[in-house]
């Protein structure tokens, strides 16, 4: 609820006596100035001893404030603390509570004026118009007895018993604080005389004004979560192809990935969009309500980011027509393990221990293994321990072997040297996927003998054409030429 500033009605000659004094707006109208008559509201305190009455009126005589005539009183009977008031009499044994005496600035503001403090409240409360009451509520709510009876009190806009308890309390208050004001201009005038008031005393009007507003009502509000901007977004993007792959080029379209990755960040922050509404009371209570979604994290977004990279994307140009973008799907590999990227470097690992453990797996699927390593929650260990796995169900009757250590290329280049050697071929010329090399190693019976073997590799016809064969060949004749006795 918007601060309310109160303008009570009051009389002309108190409203300018206020504005002299130097403080805002309005005392309440003050009594006729006798300097000894009696107080039109019962003096608080008062016994049957017959004290003497509060003395009520106009006073330029600032040495009341300093030679015993007005008291300040902060103990109350047998030495207790209570809330500091005004009085014109020290108590006594007999007097323990003298009365409570307000004071506020004169009509012509330069002296003050006293009366009871139930009288000048009263008269307070009559200067508030009706449209001023909940505003002076507000403003009079540390007043009140209880946050129940405020409650109570703010809910109507009477005048209730409350809000005059409330009225009265700030009047006293004030006049506490005009006390001090008073001792300061008593002070001054002691060496000068016709030295101009150094302080201006509170009238209850400016005294409630500079009170501090008990806040109202409720607000509502939506917020977006941390939006990301488009800069950012793309800035982001940039940096992990720069990081992930290395050379951007190898990266298709990779401006129209960047955009789809923009595209699909906002939409997904927007999604999570989150709106609440607080309402809260004079008593500083609040009740907020709404639903709160979880932001993005980092971890989530670069998740995001290398699935464009390895998978591509689609995006609208300026014209708006659709282009699609793959990625790093089916780019030169050998130049993505030389851009130094990380996605390059896993390529490479898995490239190496896929060939180690003799499973012949596709490039585009191991590009993929490479990059789900750097996604949060994977690993290049991960990817080997898969393909080690892929490995043993692939070659079931080497899987003890593969346990204990065994490569299933350090098993196989035993075959490959044999084939190599059988066929004259050149070194390191025949890999662990031949067919020869892949028999031996799936064996029923577990790996080939290398008899069966070399047998297998001579039906090849190849090997007709090899030393081996053709001194085969010549041994086998000079035998049979032999055994006819053609030769010795």
């Amino acid at each position: 609820m918007a601060d309310v500033t109160p303008k009570p009605t009051l009389p002309p000659d108190v409203q300018s006596g206020n504005t002299a004094a130097g403080k805002v707006t309005a005392t309440p109208t003050p009594k006729p100035s006798a300097s000894n008559t009696k107080s039109a509201a019962p003096v608080v305190g008062a016994t049957p001893g017959g004290l003497e009455p509060i003395k009520i009126g106009s006073s330029t005589d600032w040495t009341q404030f300093t030679n015993g005539s007005l008291v300040p009183i902060t103990v109350g009977p047998n030495g207790t603390t209570i809330e500091p008031y005004v009085s014109g009499k020290t108590p006594t044994q007999t007097n323990p509570n003298p009365g409570q005496i307000a004071i506020l600035p004169n009509a012509t503001g330069d002296g003050f004026y006293t009366d009871s403090v139930d009288a000048v409240a009263a008269q307070a409360m009559l200067g508030i118009n009706a449209g001023n009451i909940q505003a002076y509520k507000l403003k009079l709510a540390a007043y009140y007895p209880s946050q129940k009876e405020f409650k109570l009190s703010y809910a109507t806009t009477d005048k209730d018993v409350a809000f005059q308890r409330a009225i009265r309390r700030a009047i006293n208050e004030a006049s506490v604080a005009n006390f001090g004001f008073g001792v300061t201009n008593a002070n001054a005038r002691a060496v000068n005389p016709s030295v101009p008031l150094p302080a201006s005393l509170y009238s209850f009007d400016s005294y409630v004004l500079s009170r501090p507003t008990v806040q109202m009502g409720s607000s509502e509000s939506s917020r977006s979560s941390g939006l990301t901007t488009r800069e950012d977004a793309l800035a982001e993007f940039y940096r992990t192809v720069q990081s992930h792959v290395g050379d951007p080029s190898l990266v298709n379209n990779l401006t129209t990935l960047a955009e789809a990755y923009w595209n699909k960040l906002h939409a997904t922050e927007l999604n999570r969009q989150s709106s609440s509404t607080r309402t809260s009371d004079p008593f500083g209570n609040s009740v907020t309500s709404g639903v709160q979604y979880v932001q993005l994290s980092d971890l989530d977004r670069l998740e995001m980011r290398i699935k464009f990279i390895t998978n591509g994307g689609s995006a609208k140009d300026a014209k708006g027509n659709l282009v699609k973008s793959t990625g790093i799907k089916g780019v030169d590999y050998e130049k993505l393990q030389d851009t130094g990227g990380l996605i390059g470097d896993n390529y490479t690992k898995l490239v190496e221990h896929s060939y180690d453990m003799g499973i012949s797996v596709n490039k585009d699927d191991l590009v993929r293994r490479a990059a789900m390593a750097l996604i949060p929650g994977g690993s290049a260990e991960e990817q080997i321990k898969s393909l080690t796995q892929a490995s043993k169900a692939y070659y079931s009757n080497l899987t003890p072997l593969i346990d204990s250590g065994l490569k299933i290329k350090d098993i196989a280049s035993n075959y490959q040297r044999m084939k190599e050697l059988e066929l004259e071929l050149a070194d390191y010329s025949v890999d662990i996927f031949d067919n020869n090399v892949q028999k031996a190693l799936k064996g029923d019976k577990g790996l080939m003998d290398n008899n069966d073997f070399i047998a297998g590799i001579r039906t090849d016809p190849r090997w007709r054409y090899t030393k081996s064969a053709r001194e085969t060949s010549a041994g086998f004749v000079n035998e049979l030429l032999k055994t006819w006795g053609v030769v010795g």
